[in-house]
């Protein structure tokens, strides 16, 4: 509360006219390289295949390479979304906003921060997605179930539980299940990236209208997502992908060597 009043104590009649894109910048090499701590961007690659003899004599490992290269340049763009998080987290936002905390650096930085955490969740659960992906190409997951084959789009729990009826990815399953019911990816990354992409943004602030129920709707103040724990799920849920895709190329060196 203290650092709140002190924020809004040193608003003046310049930031009448504070510009949001005065607060955008990319991490300078220091602070790059402080983010390796949280989560090493090198841990979130999956073990390519080198050898043109398996790769090109073998479709399973063919493909399997298709989708790694994939998946590792997406992780690259995941990493720099992050980065651009990391550095508005730095600069101290609010943790969430009201409307007295305008105008003032804080919220500039509140805004940002924000705005790369949705990019950030969408990421998140978009490169878990295309892990599950990859394993529906390589074990056909789809097609081996007549459940699975009735629905048109099978879900994140449907392709876990079909990789769960398979011996050999019985481990990796297991993996993706844990992280799939985690309380970071469930109850907060997942949610904004689906208000995000399909409903009203979970980091909108200020009055809103629920939809209406027996011709009543309601009104109330939103505050928001919290910087503190937007940020601290994130970082688990990095470090916990971190740790699968060490199981996964395990795994992937088993069947190479």
């Amino acid at each position: 509360m203290k650092d709140r009043e002190r924020l809004r104590n040193h608003m003046n009649t310049d930031n009448k006219n504070l510009n949001l894109f005065d607060y955008l910048e990319f991490p300078d090499r220091i602070k790059r390289d402080k983010a390796l701590d949280i989560c090493d961007v090198n841990k979130l690659c999956l073990l390519p295949i080198n050898n043109p003899r398996i790769l090109f004599c073998n479709p399973y490992f063919e493909q399997y390479n298709t989708w790694s290269t994939h998946i590792n340049n997406f992780k690259s763009q995941l990493w720099t979304h992050f980065l651009l998080l990391y550095n508005q987290y730095c600069q101290n936002p609010f943790d969430t906003l009201s409307m007295g905390d305008f105008p003032s650096p804080a919220a500039a930085h509140k805004i940002l921060f924000d705005t790369f955490a949705e990019d950030v969740s969408l990421y998140l659960i978009s490169y878990f997605d295309k892990h599950l992906e990859m394993f529906n190409a390589l074990y056909q997951l789809k097609d081996r179930s007549p459940l699975l084959k009735k629905k048109k789009k099978p879900s994140r729990g449907d392709f876990i539980n079909e990789m769960k009826n398979i011996k050999e990815l019985k481990a990796l399953a297991f993996a993706y299940d844990k992280i799939e019911k985690s309380e970071g990816f469930k109850k907060i990354i997942l949610p904004i990236r689906n208000n995000f992409v399909h409903n009203k943004s979970s980091s909108y602030y200020g009055m809103d209208t629920t939809d209406p129920k027996d011709g009543v709707s309601v009104s109330r103040i939103k505050d928001g997502i919290s910087t503190e724990s937007t940020y601290s799920a994130i970082c688990n849920l990095l470090n916990e992908y971190m740790q699968l895709c060490e199981q996964v190329n395990t795994f992937m060196k088993t069947k190479v060597f």
